[in-house]
């Protein structure tokens, strides 16, 4: 799940970002998105993850440490895809935590350069407020911390997380 939202926030952030509606078909985007981002891939396929994580690093959202970290969380997944059975019966060692942290660190960095660059920088409610970036914590980070609260168990602090994303969904309907 962790690597789904990971790969979600980086495609889908650049992707939305060039939206310029919709029509009968779906979405609708600006010719940019092809010619800034799609054309960024280094195998000339037009490949939207790896396009949008070069784009990334031009925008500087992420390093190319992180573009390198991305990579091995990817391969990580696709170890756990394949090889569950034997990770999950000790016939292969697997490292979750390093790999989930590393996932959850990206995707807190990534979602958070999107808030302070994109959508406070473009909020003119907010544009010369004062803001503590340490303290923005997005929603996909929430709703990741909701999930391992309830595969552990722990029910008062998933409430309580719960609860702060009840919150802020309903400050979002107002």
């Amino acid at each position: 799940v962790a690597y789904e939202m990971l790969e979600d926030t980086i495609v889908g952030r650049v992707r939305d970002f060039f939206s310029t509606g919709f029509d009968a078909k779906g979405f609708t985007y600006s010719p940019d998105y092809a010619t800034r981002v799609l054309a960024l891939d280094p195998k000339g396929k037009g490949d939207a993850l790896r396009s949008s994580l070069v784009w990334l690093r031009q925008v500087e959202a992420i390093t190319e440490e992180d573009h390198t970290r991305f990579l091995a969380i990817k391969n990580a997944r696709n170890e756990v895809a394949h090889e569950l059975t034997s990770i999950l019966t000790g016939e292969r060692t697997f490292n979750f935590n390093d790999h989930f942290q590393s996932a959850l660190a990206l995707l807190s960095k990534i979602e958070r350069w999107w808030i302070v660059n994109v959508e406070i920088a473009t909020d003119p409610d907010l544009v010369d407020k004062e803001i503590d970036e340490d303290g923005i914590l997005p929603g996909r980070i929430l709703t990741m911390q909701i999930l391992v609260n309830v595969a552990l168990g722990n029910d008062k602090e998933t409430n309580a997380f719960l609860e702060a994303f009840r919150r802020a969904q309903a400050k979002e309907k107002c």
